[in-house]
């Protein structure tokens, strides 16, 4: 790992790899940390009345969130609409190309 993320890393700069203490659990240590940290903080947590009213899906955005960024993607026609205007297309021909012979 340490050759790839010098291959990477800036002309010069410096960087130390260290082993989890405890691989399997410290990837969950953090937050559960962060979270207890938090806890008087309203800012941070999601009310009742915010889940009731905005839903399960809902993410308040804090300090350790992403901010959300909407991104209008074009949209795709559809593989079915697509199948049929190339169905139509070959059996109008077909169909034209029996009818002239």
């Amino acid at each position: 790992m340490e050759k790839e993320l010098l291959a990477m890393s800036p002309f010069q700069s410096s960087f130390q790899v260290q082993l989890a203490s405890n691989p399997l659990l410290d990837a969950w240590y953090g937050p559960r940390d962060w979270a207890l940290d938090q806890l008087g903080d309203d800012a941070v947590w999601i009310t009742r009345k915010e889940y009731e009213e905005k839903g399960g899906e809902y993410f308040k955005e804090h300090s350790a969130s992403n901010i959300y960024v909407p991104i209008h993607l074009p949209k795709q026609a559809s593989r079915s609409s697509e199948a049929q205007a190339s169905g139509k297309g070959s059996g109008a021909s077909g169909g034209s190309a029996g009818e002239q012979a």
